[in-house]
Order: C-alpha cells, then sequence, then structure tokens
C-alpha cells in the first residue's frame, strides 16, 4: 500500500493508487524504480494466526490477538488518501506484524532526491509506547545517529495511547527533513549534535552534505541493496524499454483524461528527462 502526503505535514493528498499496487500514478523520481508488491491485498490485510503465535510470558492469548487485530486496524487506515503521508511507504514484515519497512521519498529541500528506506519497530507494549524508527540507508540528518537511529523523542518525549499513532510518526518522519522542523530542533534532542550546529553554523556545509547524502541514496548500489529478510518493499531498475512502456501508459491515461494540456505534458517529459539521467549526472 502506498501512503501520500505532499511536502506540508497538515496539507493531504487525494490521490489513491489502485488496491494491490504500489506504483505512482504520475511520472516522477518514484518510477525510475519498479516496487515490487502483491498483486492483491491477500496475504497483508489477511495474516495467518501462524504468524502471530509469539512466545510471550504474562500476556493473555486473547489480549494478544486484541492488540494484533487494532494494529492491523491502523495499518488498513493508511490506505486513505487524508490520513498517511504523500512520498511514504510503508508495509509490514512478511513473517512479523511488529516490523514495518519502509521508504521515503524527498522531493524538496536540502535532501530534494533523496530515496531513504527505514524499519519501524513496533512494541509489544504499543500503544501505550511509541515504535522506534531505524534508517537503513545512511541517513545524515541531527535526529539520526551514525546507527540510524531516528530520535522519534523529538517529537513524541511523552507519548500518549490513543492520542499518538503511527500515522503521527510518519508524518513527522517526513517532515524532520523540512526547513521550518530543521529550524525549530532543539540540540538536546538530536542524536547527531555534529549535523545539527553545522545546520546552525555552517549552512553551506550542511547543503553539500545532505546533497551528498541524497544522491548516494539514489545510487543503484544503495536503492538495489540493502535489503532485510521479511522486507516487502523492494526496488528492482527498469530497463529502457520498460520505462517507455510505463511512460507511454501514463501519457495515454493524461489524454484519456483530459489532463493532456500542453503544460502538463511538458512538466513530464521535464521529469522523465530528469530521472532518466544516470544519479552521478545531477547537479
Amino acid at each position: 500500500m502506498i501512503s501520500k502526503t505532499d511536502d506540508s505535514i497538515d496539507t493531504q493528498d487525494t490521490s489513491l493508487p489502485a488496491e494491490g499496487s504500489i506504483s505512482e500514478t504520475v511520472v516522477n523520481d518514484e518510477e525510475k524504480i519498479n516496487i515490487k508488491s502483491p498483486s492483491s491485498t491477500e496475504g497483508l490485510y489477511n495474516f495467518s494466526p501462524e504468524m502471530f503465535r509469539t512466545e510471550i510470558s504474562n500476556y493473555d492469548d486473547t489480549a494478544i490477538y486484541f492488540r494484533r487485530y487494532e494494529l492491523l486496524i491502523e495499518y488498513a487506515s493508511l490506505r486513505n488518501p487524508s490520513v498517511c503521508p504523500t512520498g511514504v511507504y510503508v508495509m509490514p514484515a512478511l513473517d512479523d506484524i511488529n516490523i514495518w519497512y519502509g521508504v521515503i521519498f524527498i522531493h524538496k529541500g536540502f535532501y530534494k532526491g533523496a530515496v531513504l528506506k527505514y524499519r519501524l519497530d513496533i512494541p509489544l507494549s504499543y500503544p501505550a509506547s511509541a515504535p522506534s524508527v531505524t534508517f537503513i540507508t545512511d541517513t545524515f540528518h541531527p535526529l539520526v545517529d551514525q546507527k540510524g537511529r531516528f530520535a522519534v523523542e523529538a517529537k513524541f518525549s511523552n507519548w500518549v495511547a490513543q492520542r499518538d499513532h503511527i500515522v503521527d510518526l510518519l508524518r513527522f518522519l517526513k517532515a524532520s527533513f523540512k526547513a521550518n522542523v530543521l529550524d525549530s530542533l532543539a540540540e538536546e534532542s538530536c542524536l547527531n549534535n555534529q549535523a545539527y550546529r553545522m545546520y546552525h553554523n555552517e549552512p553551506q556545509l550542511f547543503a553539500r552534505l545532505s546533497e551528498q547524502c541524497a544522491k548516494v541514496s539514489f545510487a543503484d548500489s544503495v536503492a538495489f541493496d540493502d535489503y532485510p529478510e521479511g522486507n516487502t518493499i523492494c526496488f528492482k531498475p527498469f530497463s529502457e524499454a520498460k520505462f517507455e512502456e510505463v511512460f507511454s501508459q501514463v501519457r495515454e491515461a493524461a489524454e484519456a483524461t483530459g489532463l493532456s494540456t500542453n503544460r502538463n505534458m511538458s512538466t513530464l517529459e521535464g521529469v522523465v528527462s530528469k530521472i532518466k539521467k544516470p544519479v552521478s549526472d545531477l547537479n
């Protein structure tokens, strides 16, 4: 499933992808890659009982099933285009509902063009306790330490059940790459103090390093590797022929819906010419 929001944390997109597909319906940075996903929702929302049989001391079996059922409901709610952030993709692991894998596409700002893979771990005490987030992709950011751990507590210092939800964490995760959030961070809440000080004292150097972080994240050796076992979101390269096939389908869809104005098609062509360039050629 795809979750989408625009670059404003408070503004939500109204587009909804086809069920069972995880590919965008417009040509943008995401379409340089092909994201593999099941062809239907079977297996995403109908988890087998075997998947849930974990030995947990001091827990009643009924409570465990209800807790996991509620977690699935929260995950399913992310399909609502008015709920989940744009450019944020997330799916549960194949073998553990408490582990979700995802990727964030950054379209603007210091990290423009970044494709950042992450892992979200949901504790057994959730929703009383906050999930944790770890970036799989090397990420230079004030809230991310050298091991990839993201400072959830920078926003949720006091996580409250029924008030705070996973979607709120995903929104903050996406927003943390925007200038207004970077401006508002307190140094004591940051896990990378060097990045924090550089952002405030050496903004040009920070801009260069964040741009480098974005470029490296989209390199083939990074984007197509580093997939832990059970990760349900994987990237694979498009061949030139496949890319042209998909682009033709998007163009035909635009023409069929009356969206193929000269301005729209010019923008579409511009995006395509950009994302077909090798990463090393991007400035």
